[in-house]
């Protein structure tokens, strides 16, 4: 199989009115949200902590983290579930779309204008006959320091 045939598999989901997506061999599960718990002194973007079949999981609301205005959470509202260097985490999303399935050569990367801005989480950006897709790097999603305190279970 050459580069162009290729076929990168996203697990897509929208925020606000824009397009994401996660390769799916990076998601463990989909769920509806259920109850969260506060844990006092997180950074605005961590909503909290569920309980997953008996396991603690912190759960951050990926609109927060990216500064997209925050409608009220309705029954469309999901929890991806995703490990991030042995760490299961959650990350709440608006609306879980679909799986796409993309050419490897229809990925372009981040056009060189926004690589001033914050854009430490994206891979690249897809493209459908559609719409963009803005692929995103769960790897990236915490720093160094906060996946230390994600270890710790401890945010400061």
């Amino acid at each position: 199989m050459t580069a162009s045939e290729k076929e990168i598999s996203l697990v897509t989901f929208m925020l606000g009115k824009e397009t994401f997506g996660v390769p799916i061999h990076q998601i463990k599960e989909i769920i509806r949200v259920r109850e969260i718990i506060r844990v006092p002194n997180t950074p605005p973007f961590m909503e909290g902590i569920i309980n997953l079949r008996g396991l603690v999981v912190c759960v951050m609301d990926l609109r927060k983290r990216f500064h997209i205005e925050q409608p009220e959470v309705s029954r469309f509202n999901r929890i991806l579930i995703v490990e991030i260097k042995d760490r299961t985490v959650g990350m709440m999303v608006d609306k879980a779309s679909e799986v796409v399935h993309l050419q490897e050569t229809s990925i372009e990367p981040l056009p060189p204008e926004m690589k001033s801005m914050d854009t430490r989480f994206m891979k690249g950006v897809g493209k459908t006959s559609e719409r963009f897709i803005l692929i995103l790097d769960v790897e990236k999603m915490f720093s160094t320091e906060e996946l230390l305190k994600l270890e710790d279970k401890v945010f400061t």
